[in-house]
């Protein structure tokens, strides 16, 4: 959940992320940053900062990213892995969608559903010899961020984080996907692989 980008900018140091600017002197040009704010960084900007005084980035964007910036050095990339059927269902409440079990376009109805970002993960990555994937459970996220907490330098002075909600609370006993047969459900994670 990229929310909790907001969570590793305030506790530790050199951190780049989608959603704030990196947390140290540089910025870019002042005339530049009037084009979007602290809650939406487009990758261009991001490129003229740089990558190359941060420990930790987190982008919600196409894969081939990784790749570029796995020209510089290597990159251990850290990847969310969540049961495809759950993301989705998350990925439903968050657009404010009730997934219809009974839609005549099943296909239709799970592309309903899903985040405009694409082309997020893909087996490319794998290959490349820059960058070791490694697969996280991103939910709940206190054992991640222990986890990063070992391995990111603290910031001296830490702020206060502030949580914002980015979706309402999910009722699952009243998505018809958890109550559908095995081949249903098995219908609808071939939709979300194919």
């Amino acid at each position: 959940d990229w929310t909790h980008s907001k969570v590793y900018a305030e506790r530790w140091m050199k951190i780049m992320n989608a959603k704030t600017e990196r947390n140290d002197d540089q910025k870019p040009e002042k005339n530049r940053r009037r084009l979007f704010n602290r809650g939406s960084v487009p990758i261009e900007v991001s490129n003229e900062i740089g990558f190359d005084d941060c420990d930790y980035i987190a982008l919600e964007h196409n894969y081939e990213i990784w790749m570029e910036i796995a020209q510089d050095w290597p990159l251990e990339l850290h990847v969310p892995c969540r049961d495809p059927l759950e993301h989705l269902m998350s990925q439903c409440n968050f657009k404010f969608r009730e997934f219809n079990c009974e839609a005549e376009d099943l296909e239709n109805e799970v592309k309903s559903c899903m985040v405009h970002i694409s082309n997020r993960f893909n087996s490319e990555l794998e290959h490349d010899t820059s960058i070791h994937l490694k697969c996280f459970n991103p939910i709940p996220v206190d054992r991640y961020l222990e986890y990063m907490g070992t391995l990111l330098q603290p910031k001296r002075i830490k702020s206060e984080y502030i949580h914002r909600e980015s979706n309402k609370p999910r009722n699952k006993t009243a998505e018809c996907l958890w109550t559908a047969g095995e081949e249903f459900k098995t219908k609808v994670y071939d939709i979300l692989m194919a």
